[in-house]
């Protein structure tokens, strides 16, 4: 099977592995919550919510710190540089 490029290869089992990351823990939140007598459903809203949001805040992080702004003073301060 011809999958393209060396470097789209890396990228897709970086998506799955990341997914796979974020969907585990979300499970076992939902299951830590269950065990404490949070209704199922609920529990696994919560349990997909935490990790998803963890994600995207820091891949605004990275956004944020690749631009040419991030330099500025009030930035810096939110996001200290690395």
């Amino acid at each position: 099977m011809f999958v393209g490029n060396v470097s789209s290869v890396f990228f897709w089992f970086f998506v799955l592995v990341s997914a796979g990351l974020v969907l585990g823990t979300g499970a076992m939140i939902a299951l830590g919550l269950c065990i404490a007598g949070i209704p199922w459903r609920k529990a696994i809203m919560i349990g997909l919510a935490v990790p998803t949001a963890g994600t995207l805040a820091a891949w605004t992080v990275l956004l944020v710190q690749e631009r040419p702004e991030a330099s500025s003073i009030p930035v810096e301060i939110a996001v200290p540089p690395q």
